[in-house]
């Protein structure tokens, strides 16, 4: 068992003591806890005794684990003191580290709730658990062998709703089952364990090698997303001195055949791989790590480290040169609607008048003549054409009414390799993007990949903000 000192009594140390410290009381053992604020020393937390850092490390302990905001500040604390942070772990690398014990191997989990919280996290599941079951209700649970229980609730509610929808369905597993409390997990306990990396096991092959898979990604993000997890994951596969794989064929995405999943790579219907090895290749190997649903997005991002197929890249280039005027500056202007409009964390989109003014503002202000418009939402490219007129101009691709507000990846076209042509038809958008002169729109996957895309050389960028 470890013995740890945990950096921290504020809100990232409640949240572990409420959420988490009872399923990780047999991997790990507090010893103390550490704050810099003397007030706080004079009072217990959860039971144990809150000391300055240097009355800590009194104590015989294995990691400092910071659960606090300020890691850079203390990191360099603990340095001036001892000269090494050896002993020092992140919050996530301390859930990485009692992942990597493999503490969940041996446990049954059934996932109850919604059936899209549960896919995000089904493949990565897979390699986690003993065992996985899913039940969209409490009704004949009984039928299935289970250790604990992760509650599922749908996506696109508020946090309130979420809390909500999670105690009533705490409420009926304990009035109808036997589970005990400690048992049921909601997704803010939980969710933890699918953001980590860990490891999987493999073959024996290339035993010298450790692969880094890039997968088990959210089925809902598009290629703007993918993107910038895929190079940022890269980055760290670097670092660590890992081989780079990417796995988009085992977890469903809006550019995959439902009949090929698990049966082709989808990645490489538009990109080279990212290594000399395939995907095959990998999961055949002694060591491998699967990253966490949403990869490195820390690390820094490079898109020189990826190289889209020939056939896509000479589609890209002929689009821009029959599209993009010789001469005179490109303002490239993201406008999202569909799912933005109801799904929960998103910035919400104004109307599409009300955009084309505050656009006209700022064309005026940086003195630009031309609008490429990226947008899903058909309305908005009939409104933009009826007021910029030859200004502005966009790409013929399949779009969706504004009235729309499903989960994009979810909504299909009745056209032959949908799959394919959503995907080509994004990277496209989000390449064009790349190549404007300045950058505007709210804060989309596909605004911060064009801005990594570009290399970050935009003359402008103007991120609205939510309040607008």
């Amino acid at each position: 068992m470890l013995k740890i000192l945990i950096w921290g009594t504020g809100v990232y140390a409640k949240k572990y003591m409420l959420g988490y410290h009872k399923q990780m009381q047999y991997f790990s053992e507090i010893q103390c806890f550490i704050d810099n604020d003397e007030n706080k020393r004079e009072l217990s937390f959860y039971g144990y005794s809150v000391n300055s850092y240097s009355q800590s490390i009194q104590y015989e302990y294995d990691y400092v684990v910071i659960m606090n905001s300020y890691e850079k500040e203390i990191r360099q604390q603990i340095l001036k003191n001892t000269g090494s942070d050896e002993k020092v772990l992140s919050h996530n690398d301390y859930f990485r580290l009692f992942i990597d014990t493999g503490y969940w191997n041996n446990t049954r989990v059934l996932f109850m709730g919604d059936r899209m919280n549960y896919d995000l996290v089904k493949y990565r599941a897979l390699h986690t658990f003993l065992e996985i079951n899913y039940s969209e209700d409490i009704d004949g649970i009984e039928k299935y062998r289970f250790d604990v229980i992760f509650i599922c609730p749908p996506r696109l509610l508020s946090k309130e709703a979420t809390e909500c929808y999670e105690r009533s369905i705490r409420k009926r597993i304990h009035s109808t089952t036997h589970i005990r409390q400690e048992a049921v997990f909601g997704v803010e306990e939980w969710k933890d364990y699918f953001l980590c990396d860990r490891r999987i096991k493999g073959g024996n092959n290339n035993s010298d090698s450790t692969f880094l898979i890039i997968g088990a990604l959210d089925p809902t993000l598009g290629f703007g997303n993918i993107i910038k997890i895929v190079l940022s994951s890269i980055t760290y596969a670097k670092k660590h001195d890992m081989i780079p794989v990417v796995d988009m064929q085992n977890t469903e995405s809006q550019y995959l055949k439902e009949e090929l999943l698990g049966k082709h790579n989808a990645w490489e219907d538009f990109f080279e791989p990212v290594s000399e090895y395939m995907l095959e290749d990998a999961y055949c190997s002694k060591n491998i790590v699967l990253t966490g649903i949403y990869g490195h997005m820390e690390c820094d991002m490079n898109y020189k480290d990826i190289a889209l197929k020939t056939q896509v890249k000479n589609h890209i280039d002929n689009v821009y040169t029959n599209l993009f005027p010789k001469s005179g500056k490109v303002l490239g202007v993201i406008y999202r609607g569909t799912d933005y409009n109801v799904a929960a964390g998103h910035t919400l989109p104004m109307a599409i008048d009300a955009y084309i003014k505050y656009i006209e503002r700022y064309l005026k202000k940086i003195g630009y003549e031309y609008i490429f418009l990226a947008t899903e939402v058909e309305e908005a490219t009939v409104e933009f054409k009826n007021y910029f007129a030859d200004k502005v101009f966009f790409t013929n691709q399949k779009r969706y009414s504004k009235n729309e507000r499903r989960w994009l990846y979810s909504v299909q076209f009745e056209r032959e390799n949908d799959t394919y042509l959503r995907g080509l038809e994004y990277l496209t958008v989000l390449e064009l993007l790349s190549s404007c002169d300045s950058l505007i729109g709210s804060n989309t996957g596909g605004l911060r990949a064009a801005i990594v895309m570009n290399d970050n050389n935009y003359e402008h960028v103007e991120i609205i903000p939510p309040s607008i």
